[in-house]
């Protein structure tokens, strides 16, 4: 039994938004849609095996934007109606929100966030290139989380704190003619991710340098298996300009991550024990099994370079998880409709941490991206700022197997 956690020492995302989102407007724009459609595909590698279905699909866009809320939502739902016997009907949503609501304007807000989707099940299974036919490897994925946002400034003091709740969960994954896969022991089901953060800091200006400090408090409760993620750290960093766009980074952190679970229920031929549905039951009367346990110091050194303010580069070499680390990111807004970004990161995460931290750093108000193909959304989202992104790292797979 493994824990399902990534660690991803060396990853690159990156994306390049093209399209303006239109202008901010107080009253709700609702623009719904039908699709009916008749589709014919072929597989041209083996045998060219052809099926056939009738789909109709319904969406809408609605965005609103406000003196004190910001808000946008894409969704859309497409039944499939297979020709014989080779083609499951299915339903399929896709979608993705993300809205803010400000309390008490500029201090307290409230943040949320959703998202529907597709994605591969098994990092070692197929990888489907559309998703135009059944196929193997493929679940339905639902993320939402809220949480509120205080932000506070005391002369050059700046203070915000932060807390969200995330909800994920995964349809059991399929394979090609519409039956149940076979269900690994790792299969994901759902989880409760929780995080809250706290950080004080100033800019370089009334001192010399720069400084901050962060807290971090993170819970991911998994449902199979019975797993707990718990991760915490403190983090010191400090900002050295040494030219009006060069600066010196570094900081300096404690981090402690440990990860439990339930031991398998077994017969008496020690056997796993499973329910109707295939997945194994965790006895839950046994005491928990420490399964990842980290703690120690890190820090990182670098350089940052903001030729202007529409352009960041940032590199950093350190120690972490017991050997060097590297991080670094590049943003740029080329314009008002374009943005690029790429960023090498070194975390121990959870699925659940991974897609509700993606959505939340998602715009407000953004164009979301479809296939022409399919008319599926791809998860990902393109503000009025050149700002925005993709979560396909975060999509990549659900569990380890």
């Amino acid at each position: 039994m493994r824990p399902r956690l990534y660690h991803r020492p060396l990853i690159i995302t990156a994306w390049l938004g093209l399209g303006a989102v239109g202008p901010a407007d107080a009253k709700p724009v609702v623009q719904p849609y039908l699709e009916v459609g008749q589709v014919v595909t072929a597989d041209l590698r083996d045998g060219g095996d052809v099926l056939t279905y009738s789909m109709v699909a319904a969406g809408v866009d609605v965005s609103r934007t406000g003196p004190r809320s910001d808000m946008h939502l894409n969704y859309r739902y497409e039944h499939r109606f297979g020709w014989g016997q080779r083609l499951n009907q299915s339903g399929i949503h896709s979608g993705v929100m993300r809205g803010r609501y400000d309390l008490v304007p500029s201090h307290l807000s409230i943040d949320a966030g959703a998202l529907a989707t597709r994605t591969r099940t098994r990092f070692s299974g197929a990888a489907p290139a559309t998703l135009l036919r059944d196929a193997d490897n493929v679940s339905q994925l639902y993320v939402v989380y809220a949480g509120p946002v205080a932000r506070a400034n005391m002369g050059d003091l700046n203070v915000e704190t932060a807390y969200r709740a995330g909800y994920v969960r995964a349809d059991a994954a399929t394979h090609a003619g519409g039956a149940l896969a076979p269900a690994p022991e790792d299969e994901y089901g759902a989880s409760v991710t929780q995080s809250a953060m706290a950080q004080l800091g100033m800019a370089p200006g009334a001192l010399p340098f720069g400084w901050s400090v962060r807290g971090d408090a993170i819970r991911d409760d998994q449902n199979h298996y019975d797993q707990r993620f718990g991760h915490q750290q403190i983090r010191g960093d400090l900002t050295l300009p040494i030219s009006a766009t060069v600066a010196l980074v570094g900081g300096l952190g404690y981090e402690n991550i440990r990860t439990t679970q339930r031991p398998l229920m077994t017969d008496d031929q020690g056997q796993a024990v499973r329910d109707a549905q295939g997945q194994t039951r965790v006895d839950a009367t046994a005491p928990r099994t420490l399964t990842y346990d980290f703690d120690g110091l890190y820090w990182d050194t670098g350089v940052s370079w903001r030729p202007s303010a529409a352009t960041e580069v940032e590199a950093r070499i350190g120690h972490r998880f017991g050997g060097v680390s590297y991080r670094a990111r590049v943003r740029s807004r080329l314009s008002a409709s374009t943005g690029f970004q790429a960023e090498i990161y070194d975390d121990v995460e959870t699925l659940g941490q991974q897609v509700t931290g993606g959505v939340a750093r998602l715009p407000t108000r953004f164009a979301a991206r479809r296939s022409g193909f399919s008319g599926f959304g791809d998860a990902c989202a393109f503000g009025t700022a050149g700002d925005g992104g993709c979560l396909n790292a975060a999509l990549s797979g659900l569990t380890t197997g």
